[in-house]
């Protein structure tokens, strides 16, 4: 019975080692992408590392802040003020709080639906921020 229980207790630590390591490897695999830019695989690997979360393993301030990073890169704000709005669940108190107020404010979310495929959206006056130009 004791050898059972043993087996048993390894195999959980054997599975929170692997889940421990594949954040780790993952985590790696984010900031690989921020130094070449690579935002969509960014994006993509926060993706997967969010499919990891759980109450044991959660994903921790600066995961959230890289992920916002790398929708705001995408154009994609909404997602973006998701992932700081988390971070800042996390830390309240971070100077991140200031990047999440300007998107508040400075943004609205608007959804549309075009009834000709060849309709074009025409930008009067293309705001000077990147970070907006990027959402456009």
């Amino acid at each position: 019975m004791i050898s059972l229980f043993s087996f048993l207790f390894y195999q959980g630590l054997a599975f929170a080692d692997e889940y421990k390591a594949e954040q780790k490897r993952i985590r790696g695999e984010i900031l690989m992408y921020r130094k070449r830019s690579d935002w969509a695989n960014m994006n993509h690997a926060f993706d997967n590392l969010l499919e990891l979360k759980t109450k044991k393993y959660p994903l921790n301030f600066s995961d959230y802040i890289l992920g916002a990073y790398a929708a705001q890169e995408l154009g994609m704000l909404e997602a973006c003020v998701k992932r700081l709005e988390e971070a800042m669940r996390i830390n309240p108190q971070a100077e991140e709080g200031k990047w999440l107020g300007f998107l508040l404010q400075e943004t609205e979310f608007v959804s549309f639906r075009v009834a000709k495929t060849d309709a074009a959206l025409d930008i009067m006056d293309m705001p000077f921020d990147p970070i907006l130009q990027h959402a456009i």
